[in-house]
């Protein structure tokens, strides 16, 4: 707050941070598919994982900053159909679900990228969500 005279003023400085794209990661989709494409009707900015690049760090494959291709080499992991999202607020998530729903797309395994999990390799989070699926079959 700052005074001259009779006049006070508040001021309020507002940071503006810049949101990701919103961006899908693929995994196991093939690029020629009819699936692929109706995903790509639905978010233009899609990235593919390809099996050499599973020991990369999500942050990485998605192109945050402070992330760089590391040399290790890929573990084997299942080839199922996988998608990763990020950048996307919940209202947008909740509509590309539904659009998601409503075109009929399915696939194995689906994560939306975050502060946690960022740093996890992909190799990594698909054997989370594998995990994570199988405890929830068990139930």
């Amino acid at each position: 707050m700052y005074e001259a005279g009779n006049f006070k003023k508040e001021i309020i400085m507002k940071s503006r941070i810049a949101r990701p794209t919103p961006t899908i990661l693929t995994y196991g989709i093939a690029e020629d598919s009819e699936k692929f494409s109706k995903i790509h009707a639905l978010c233009k900015e899609l990235k593919v994982i390809l099996p050499e690049d599973t020991s990369q760090q999500l942050g990485y494959l998605f192109g945050f900053n402070g992330f760089s291709r590391n040399d290790d080499a890929p573990q084997e992991i299942p080839l199922l159909e996988c998608m990763v999202f990020s950048g996307f607020n919940s209202k947008e998530f909740d509509k590309i679900l539904n659009q998601l729903k409503a075109n009929n797309i399915k696939t194995d395994l689906k994560a939306v990228v975050t502060a946690h999990n960022q740093k996890w390799t992909f190799e990594k989070l698909i054997t989370e969500l594998l995990k994570e699926k199988s405890s929830l079959k068990s139930e």
